[in-house]
C-alpha cells in the first residue's frame, strides 16, 4: 500500500513544508498507536479471539473438505481459460500485444465468466446457507471492518518498506502493483481502457479472489482442519504467493495482513459480502492513493 497522500493547504504560505511535515508525524503516529489498540480492543471484545472463530463463526457446510478444494481448482481453471480464449481473439479486436486495450479486455473477459461461476458454485455448495450468500445488508460491516484493518495495513506497510530500504540501501517504488503502473501509465497517456482496467482491479479481483481464497479454499481448510486459525494462515500464505509475480516483496507483507483480515472477517463475520467489500475498498484505496502520489 503506498503511504498515505497528505493534504496540501489551498493557499500554501511562504513555507508549507513545516505544515506537510507536522501531518505526515500525525498520520504516522496516529497509525502507530491505533493498531495496537484495535487489536487489544478487537480480543477483549472477543471478536478475533480463536475460541470466538471456533464457536460462534461460520457454517464451514457439509460437503467434505476435498469437494470444497476440487471446486477451487475449477473456479482457477475456468478463470485462466476465460482469459486465454479472450486472449486468442484477433488482434485487431484486442490490440497491439503490451497494450492496455489489450490487457483490460482479457482481465474484464476473465471475471465476466469466472464471477457467475464461483458464486454459482458457493451457492450450490452451501445450499442457501447465509454464509455463501452476498447480502447486501452486510456491506457496512465490510466497511467497518476494513476501516479498523486500515492502521494495521499501515504500519506493516511503513515496516515493510522500512525494512526493504535497510536491506537494498534506497527506498522502495510507492506503487507497489504492475496493474497499479499500467493504470497510472493509461490514464496519464487518456487512454480509456485505463478505466476498465480499473473496474476489474475494484469490482471483479475482489468478488472472484475472494469467493475462490475465502469462500472456497479456507472453507475446505476449516473442513480439513476444524481449526479457522489454521485455515486462515494457510489460504492467506496461497493467496499472498499467487501476488508474488506482481507485487514487489515489500508488499507482500501488506498482502499477507491483508488476506489475514479478510479470512478472520469470513470466519466471523459469516458472509461472504465482508471480505468481498473490504477487498473491493482496499483495491480502490489503492487507486485512489496511486492518483494522489
Amino acid at each position: 500500500m503506498p503511504p498515505l497522500p497528505t493534504p496540501v493547504p489551498a493557499t500554501p504560505t511562504a513555507d508549507p513544508a513545516p505544515v506537510v511535515n507536522t501531518l505526515e508525524q500525525g498520520f504516522f503516529w496516529g497509525f502507530i498507536v491505533a493498531a495496537p489498540v484495535i487489536l487489544v480492543v478487537l480480543w477483549w471484545m472477543d471478536v478475533i479471539r480463536p475460541s470466538s472463530l471456533a464457536g460462534k463463526g461460520r457454517s464451514a457446510g457439509r460437503h467434505p473438505a476435498m469437494v470444497w478444494l476440487l471446486c477451487g481448482v475449477a473456479l482457477w481453471c475456468v478463470q485462466m481459460m476465460a482469459g486465454s480464449l479472450v486472449a486468442s481473439l484477433p488482434a485487431n479486436w484486442l490490440g497491439p500485444a503490451d497494450s492496455l486495450q489489450r490487457l483490460a479486455m482479457i482481465t474484464l473477459g476473465a471475471y465476466l465468466v469466472a464471477v457467475p461461476t464461483g458464486l454459482a458454485l458457493l451457492y450450490g455448495l452451501g445450499a442457501g446457507a447465509t454464509d455463501m450468500r452476498l447480502r447486501g445488508r452486510d456491506a457496512p460491516w465490510g466497511l467497518l471492518a476494513f476501516v479498523l484493518t486500515v492502521p494495521l495495513l499501515v504500519v506493516t506497510s511503513i515496516a515493510s518498506v522500512w525494512a526493504a530500504t535497510q536491506i537494498a540501501g534506497s527506498p522502495p517504488p510507492q506503487i507497489a502493483h504492475t496493474s497499479l503502473e499500467k493504470i497510472l501509465a493509461g490514464l496519464s497517456s487518456g487512454d480509456l481502457w485505463a478505466y476498465g482496467l480499473i473496474v476489474g482491479v475494484v469490482v471483479g479481483a475482489p468478488l472472484v479472489e475472494e469467493a475462490l481464497y475465502r469462500g472456497l479454499l479456507q472453507t475446505s481448510l476449516v473442513r480439513l482442519t476444524a481449526r479457522p486459525y489454521v485455515s486462515i494462515l494457510i489460504a492467506s500464505g496461497v493467496f499472498t504467493a499467487i501476488h508474488v509475480t506482481a507485487v514487489p516483496p515489500h508488499g507482500l507483507a501488506v498482502i499477507f495482513v491483508l488476506s489475514l483480515a479478510l479470512g478472520v472477517a469470513y470466519e466471523r463475520g459469516a458472509s461472504l459480502i465482508v471480505p468481498v467489500v473490504m477487498h473491493a475498498a482496499f483495491n480502490a484505496a489503492n487507486v485512489a492513493m496511486a492518483l494522489l502520489v
